[in-house]
C-alpha cells in the first residue's frame, strides 16, 4: 500500500516546504533506525521521495502493514508540524 503525505510544485515559492519535507523524512528514518538499534525492530514504513513527479516533489509512504503505514503517516504529519513551529 502507498499513501502520499506531501506534494508541492517545484518552484521557488515551495523551496522551504520541500526542504522541510525532506528533513522530516531524514529525521523519521534516523528515529526509526535508532529505535531499531535498541529494540531490534524497525517501526517505520518506507519513504519514497520523487523530486520529478510531473513537475512536483512528492513524498509517499509504502508498507504492507496498514497500521504501520497509518502510524508512519501520522509521524510525518507530527514531525512536519514540529519543524514548521521551530521555523517560526
Amino acid at each position: 500500500m502507498r499513501h502520499f503525505v506531501f506534494t508541492a510544485a517545484n518552484c521557488k515559492e515551495n523551496k522551504a516546504a520541500i526542504k522541510r519535507a525532506k528533513q522530516v523524512v531524514e529525521n523519521l528514518e534516523w528515529h526509526y533506525d535508532m529505535n531499531a538499534t535498541c529494540t531490534g525492530v524497525y517501526e517505520g514504513s518506507t519513504f519514497k521521495i520523487n523530486p520529478k513527479d510531473g513537475g512536483n516533489t512528492s513524498v509517499c509512504v509504502e508498507d504492507n502493514d496498514v497500521y504501520r503505514l497509518i502510524e508512519t503517516c501520522m509521524d510525518f504529519a507530527r514531525e512536519q508540524e514540529r519543524l514548521r513551529k521551530e521555523e517560526g
